[in-house]
């Protein structure tokens, strides 16, 4: 743990700072991991911009370039990436590369392969097929992570795939159609030393899965680069363990004193995280919650439906958002504490999946992610409960029917 002093200073201008600091010091039972001093984190907004800047960050490489990920899509995008990756190795950078069979199972071998014979090192995480080796009761344990690390010196985390459906902005522009914009995702690039978390996270799921970096292989040591407190919160899917990450949304939720604003694509919690969003709206809090209005899972929407009435009740208020479809994975409590990473809140991601999720204490970053949850407010329709209580009785049972299969979606 940090000393008291570096924490009261970045929670000074909590709006209850002996709370804060308390949440704090709570969390560090929550991951063997420290709260890291001394980082800079910059927000990345939509595939556009966190491309760029991982591209950039991989063609300087010198050392290594480490990717954790759900999807690598051979398209435009995977393709690209692909492409400089074999760059890097044919330059004698070591380049390692997991992806999810599931995630992607859309991509031929032959991509795969391509690489491999370039010299990247690269792992399949589980089997695309249950009954193709392995343990089939784990088949519904996929690698949802996303992570770039490169050089020691800079890591990657947040929402985005390596796929064309982030290759558009979401906002588009006035010549740019609807059907064009790219999906509204976040992702955060750490410098400083929070990224040797990410980078031991990386060579414990590679070991997982068969594995070997050499004990000659040298991570380095990342320097300081600026006052940003980071904490890196695991979870791995199946392991019979609450989810760190469930735990500290949690306990920020029933720590916070002012606001708690949430960005959530597929958001069908438990109910005791239910019940904690109902009772810090109940005290007072400005709770909010943006969600898709469309979905490339209509049952997951209608599952996240079926829990309006209850949190509208309470007083949380629900904003759905019609932009483009919503991907971002991110929350601020009381301008303070912030997490951006790639846990959904859903059971899928609480008990299934293998998720990773950076938590940023400090009012630097929670002021920048405050100004983007305003913006995508500006593309979002509140739902009232006045408008609520008037849904059909047809919608009524597919939100019903949708939350009883909540546990496998």
């Amino acid at each position: 743990m940090q000393s008291d002093a570096v924490v009261a200073k970045a929670v000074a201008n909590a709006p209850d700072p002996g709370a804060t600091h308390a949440l704090v010091s709570l969390m560090e039972h929550l991951s063997d991991e420290p709260l890291y001093k001394d980082n800079s984190v910059g927000l990345l907004v939509d595939g556009p911009a966190t491309y760029d800047a991982m591209l950039a960050a991989m063609r300087a490489a010198r050392r290594y370039v480490h990717i954790e990920t759900y999807i690598v899509g051979d398209d435009e995008v995977g393709r690209t990436f692909a492409e400089l990756l074999i760059e890097k190795a044919h330059e004698g950078v070591a380049v390692r590369l997991i992806y999810d069979a599931i995630g992607s199972r859309e991509a031929s071998e032959g991509f795969f392969d391509r690489m491999r014979e370039a010299g990247i090192e690269v792992i399949e995480f589980g089997s695309a097929n249950p009954l193709d080796g392995g343990n089939p009761l784990k088949a519904n344990n996929r690698d949802h992570r996303k992570i770039l690390i490169v050089d020691g010196e800079a890591a990657f985390t947040g929402g985005l795939n390596i796929d064309k459906n982030y290759s558009n902005s979401s906002g588009g522009g006035s010549h740019t159609r609807k059907s064009e914009r790219g999906w509204r995702d976040t992702d955060v690039v750490v410098q400083g030393p929070a990224v040797t978390a990410f980078e031991q996270l990386f060579r414990e799921t590679w070991e997982r899965c068969g594995g070997v970096i050499p004990d000659s292989f040298d991570e380095g040591t990342p320097r300081a680069h600026g006052t940003e407190l980071v904490r890196v919160l695991a979870a791995v899917g199946g392991d019979g363990k609450v989810s760190p990450i469930r735990t500290a949304y949690q306990l920020a939720i029933e720590a916070a004193a002012e606001r708690v604003w949430i960005t959530q694509p597929y958001f069908t919690p438990d109910k005791a995280f239910l019940e904690s969003l109902k009772a810090a709206a109940m005290r007072g809090v400005d709770v909010r919650i943006i969600v898709p209005a469309a979905s490339d899972s209509t049952v997951v929407l209608n599952s996240s439906r079926y829990h309006y009435a209850g949190l509208l009740q309470s007083g949380v208020r629900i904003f759905e958002h019609r932009d483009a479809m919503l991907h971002a994975k991110t929350a601020v409590v009381d301008g303070i504490w912030s997490t951006v990473g790639s846990s959904n809140l859903d059971y899928r991601s609480f008990l299934h999946n293998d998720e990773v999720n950076a938590v940023i204490v400090g009012d630097d970053f929670g002021k920048q992610l405050e100004s983007r949850f305003e913006a995508d407010l500006a593309g979002s329709k509140e739902i009232t409960p006045a408008q609520w209580s008037k849904r059909g009785p047809i919608s009524r049972l597919k939100h019903f029917c949708a939350n009883v299969i909540a546990y496998w979606l």
